[in-house]
């Protein structure tokens, strides 16, 4: 810039030492500003999708225990009704048959029975859930374990059609396990084979050793599981919408109870299932574990 007349003759010239400076402060400032609006946007968005997948399993776990609640319900309300009917029946002298007072008799037996082992499975539930359930190993014999199970689920069941099929080993190793919990898993395995055996309940229980493990499996030839649904059949109160549809009664925590049994004998529990087929579960126990030796 020339200065005016009145003034000597100067010239002042300006120069800009980082020309582009401005303009990539400009950039740069622009660029945060724009991060840090889609980071919080995608925070937002995240947090969103954690809370709506959050309550939608929230929900599915309230709806699942309702179920479990309602279905308690039934299994205690049932057995305890056909109890207190005959009970007072024979209370009150009506049945003058000999015959049927003893079928009478033996049908309370039952119903006390299966309303033992319902209870046993919630109390066994409710330890495993409170991390609290206890096992008591000691030698057993697991052939004369498979015949005995099979023997009591056996006089439970009040079905003229079922079929009740068994192919146990004798050549079975013993080996050291907790009794009841074993008895219980597999006594869980039959009544869930005959609940979804369909019209024509077959059911088959093969015990046997292969060397280095000892299987046993329970085979039904009923309405048989969906492939996307299997891994899911062993988590609590799982109950799959089929099984709603077909109005089968169950607490959706037998499966659970098995496979927390298994894995604490170092075991694990193999499902085969193809809908409408049938299904096939193996208990398989590790013949030679360091509790065995």
């Amino acid at each position: 810039m020339e200065f005016d007349e009145t003034l000597p003759p100067w010239k002042i010239n300006i120069y800009q030492s980082h020309p582009n400076l401005a303009e990539s402060q400009f950039i740069t400032r622009r660029n945060i500003y724009i991060l840090s609006v889609v980071v919080v946007i995608a925070a937002i968005v995240f947090g969103g999708v954690l809370a709506i997948r959050s309550t939608a399993k929230e929900l599915e776990l309230a709806k699942l225990k309702s179920d479990f609640v309602s279905t308690v319900s039934h299994e205690f309300r049932t057995p305890l009704t056909s109890i207190r009917y005959l009970a007072e029946l024979l209370q009150r002298d009506r049945v003058k048959s000999k015959d049927r007072r003893k079928a009478y008799y033996k049908t309370i037996a039952r119903e006390s029975e299966r309303l033992n082992r319902f209870v046993e499975n919630v109390l066994d539930f409710s330890k495993i859930e409170a991390g609290m359930k206890e096992y008591e190993f000691e030698e057993t014999d697991m052939t004369e374990l498979a015949k005995d199970t099979l023997s009591r689920f056996q006089q439970q069941v009040n079905l003229k059609d079922f079929i009740l099929e068994s192919e146990v080993s004798e050549k079975v190793p013993k080996i050291f396990a907790d009794k009841e919990a074993i008895s219980r898993a597999l006594f869980n395995l039959l009544d869930n084979a005959l609940k979804y055996s369909g019209k024509d309940p077959k059911v088959c229980l093969r015990v046997r050793s292969d060397g280095d493990y000892i299987l046993m499996s329970v085979q039904d030839e009923g309405i048989g599981i969906v492939s996307e649904e299997q891994k899911k059949v062993f988590e609590k109160f799982y109950r799959s919408d089929k099984i709603h549809e077909s109005n089968i009664k169950g607490s959706g925590i037998g499966l659970n109870i098995v496979h927390h049994i298994v894995k604490a004998h170092g075991g694990e529990v193999i499902l085969k299932s193809e809908e409408g087929k049938g299904t096939n579960v193996t208990i398989k126990l590790p013949a030679n574990s360091d509790k065995n030796k």
